[in-house]
């Protein structure tokens, strides 16, 4: 794994979905990635090496933006 450099996996969540829906919108997320990225050298590196991944609440403003 290079040190330099950590791949992760960013999943947006909009604030105004509510606190009990969140992980399975994650869930969904995670897979959703690995069914279009699968094929992709860069998600395979993540996918292998790191599997780390960053979920972040965010306003309309910020995802659209």
């Amino acid at each position: 794994i290079n040190t330099m450099y950590i791949s992760k996996l960013y999943i947006a969540v909009l604030d105004e979905v509510p606190n009990h829906m969140v992980p399975v919108l994650v869930a969904h997320a995670v897979l959703g990635a690995h069914q279009h990225f699968k094929c992709n050298l860069e998600y395979q590196d993540w996918l292998e090496q790191s599997f780390r991944k960053v979920v972040l609440k965010v306003n309309r403003k910020e995802l659209y933006s």
